[in-house]
């Protein structure tokens, strides 16, 4: 039974930048923002056919949680599944979605800083593939206020000054990552 519940289709917009860049919006975020967290973690992305499934462990919180998201991740609108699970199940996990064949997966660990401001939740990162980068993020509770979600997530940008990736940049650089991997032939 598919989830129908309000507020699971997560719109994101999403965007590399320069270490100048990283530093500055940090600064302005911790000064600005309603709600800041360390969210530092290491995910395990498994390679699907379509969307991502990952397995996150957040020690620095003591949480671990399955998380799929459904659809094409460049469109940046996707349904959003999350199961939580301890922490000590996180291998256990990883060998469960190996044993179902999905075989390839990246290890990722960022570090992370998550704030809340002006009702989205913008995520500042550093991970080894994408290197200094951001998301932001809204829920939504169906179609059309996914799109109306995805506007004011651009307005905020716009704002901040960051500049999100495009459908095609975004696949280009998933494509390039899962190579870099040996995920594609």
């Amino acid at each position: 039974m598919q989830n129908k519940s309000p507020q699971n289709i997560e719109v994101e917009l999403r965007g590399l930048m320069s270490e100048e860049k990283y530093h500055q919006i940090i600064i302005f975020l911790s000064k600005k923002a309603s709600h800041i967290t360390n969210d530092s973690k290491i995910s395990y992305f498994f390679v699907v056919p379509k969307g991502i499934l990952k397995i996150s462990n957040q020690s620095i919180n003591n949480t671990a949680k399955i998380s799929y998201k459904d659809g094409n991740v460049s469109k940046n609108i996707l349904m959003e599944y999350e199961i939580p699970i301890s922490p000590d199940d996180t291998e256990k996990g990883i060998s469960m979605f190996k044993s179902l064949g999905f075989k390839n997966v990246n290890e990722v660990r960022q570090n992370r800083i998550n704030f809340k401001y002006k009702r989205a939740e913008i995520a500042i990162k550093i991970t080894p593939d994408f290197g200094p980068h951001f998301e932001i993020e809204m829920m939504a509770r169906d179609k059309a206020d996914a799109v109306k979600k995805r506007m004011r997530i651009q307005i905020l940008c716009n704002e901040l000054g960051l500049e999100p990736l495009t459908r095609r940049q975004m696949d280009k650089l998933v494509h390039s990552i899962n190579k870099k991997h040996g995920f594609l032939n």
